[in-house]
């Protein structure tokens, strides 16, 4: 192989290699601006008829300590474009899910935090 080529070839992966990363930083300062805290950004494929745009999964907390999942897109010119937002199903937060250790109505002992008890059904 003529070393010219392998000089673009080298050359294209340094560039693919230093955009993702200034994907990554992009989204992980938009999700703390917002005062989250950033568990994993991960690459993703992508949607259809996006040529010039990246796509990431990121794992992300809220300041009140609720775990979401988010597809986003995100390219130097576009800054972050958010796709979809999911909560994980076991993330609790600070109002509305019990983080009580015993059931109140049947003093169970619970594994995790809820809303209704597992024993006895009651809202916690």
């Amino acid at each position: 192989m003529d070393l010219e080529v392998i000089g673009v070839i080298c050359l294209i992966v340094l560039v693919i290699i230093i955009s993702k990363r200034l994907d990554k930083k992009r989204i992980r300062r938009e999700l703390e601006s917002r005062g989250c805290t950033v568990d994993k950004i991960s690459y993703s494929f992508g949607f259809y008829n996006d040529e010039d745009e990246s796509h990431y999964v990121a794992i992300y907390k809220t300041p009140d300590g609720v775990q979401h999942m988010a597809l986003c897109k995100t390219s130097l010119y576009t800054g972050v474009y958010w796709h979809s937002d999911a909560v994980f199903p076991n993330s609790s937060k600070r109002s509305g899910i019990s983080t009580s250790n015993i059931c109140e109505s049947c003093k169970s002992e619970l594994s995790r935090p809820s809303n209704f008890c597992p024993h006895c059904g009651d809202k916690l």
